[in-house]
């Protein structure tokens, strides 16, 4: 079954991960432990790709997976390409229906 448990967030900045790492791997740290006690979390997906660099230190601290939304959204784009599937045309992200342009030449 496939299911999000909970969303946590914390109070760091973008400008704090680079700058306060301790503080980072402290804060996510804390929240992780949260989710897995409180939320019965089975793994930890990090929602700012400032906390990249972070992943496998937390991981080796709480004793879960973590992924990094970034690398993992990166990784699924290269398995598309890899494996030539696309997305869908048919509702969302159809082509958009031809219309008349007014006012600009076209070339």
């Amino acid at each position: 079954m496939q299911k999000c448990v909970s969303i946590r967030t914390t109070r760091l900045t973008v400008l704090e991960c680079a700058e306060k790492p301790e503080k980072v791997i402290e804060e996510l740290t804390n929240e992780s432990r949260k989710a897995i006690e409180e939320d019965e979390a089975e793994a930890i997906c990090l929602g700012c790709s400032g906390m990249a660099n972070f992943a496998a230190e937390l991981e080796n601290v709480i004793g879960v997976p973590v992924f990094d939304g970034v690398v993992a959204a990166v990784k699924i784009a290269e398995a598309m390409v890899d494996l030539k599937r696309y997305t869908s045309k048919v509702l969302t992200y159809k082509y958009p229906e031809k219309k008349e342009y007014k006012g600009y030449p076209i070339k």
